[in-house]
């Protein structure tokens, strides 16, 4: 398959890095990601927390019980992520609404390691 420049250009500009996503999102746009990602957090982690309990008991378990619990799962996930949920979101909101409002001038410092022994106590 062979690419032409035109093609390369429209992938470019549909292609956009992070910081140029953010810097579109919205703050409820920004908010209502954060709550789908903690959504989908918690769901995963229920799903694990299920496959911890042990097979068994009055009636056999098939297939649709495991979409069943799928879709229960989900629907507790996202319940629970709107209503407060595990604090996940709110502090994915916040890093991301400070990091969209940082310019790359004014982004965060990444400080040299041999600075941090200059501030340890001396003996």
């Amino acid at each position: 398959m062979k690419v032409e420049g035109s093609q390369i250009a429209l992938l470019q500009q549909q292609t956009r890095t992070p910081a140029e996503a953010k810097a579109d999102m919205t703050p409820d746009e920004i908010k209502k990601a954060a709550k789908q990602f903690e959504s989908y957090f918690l769901k995963h982690m229920l799903e694990e927390m299920r496959e911890t309990v042990p097979e068994g008991g009055l009636y056999k378990q098939g297939f649709s019980n495991d979409i069943y619990t799928g879709m229960l799962d989900e629907e507790y996930a996202s319940l629970l992520a709107d209503h407060g949920g595990i604090g996940l979101a709110a502090v994915l909101e916040r890093q991301l609404t400070t990091q969209a409002s940082q310019t790359p001038e004014t982004g965060l410092r990444i400080s040299d390691p041999a600075d941090a022994s200059d501030s340890e106590p001396q003996s």
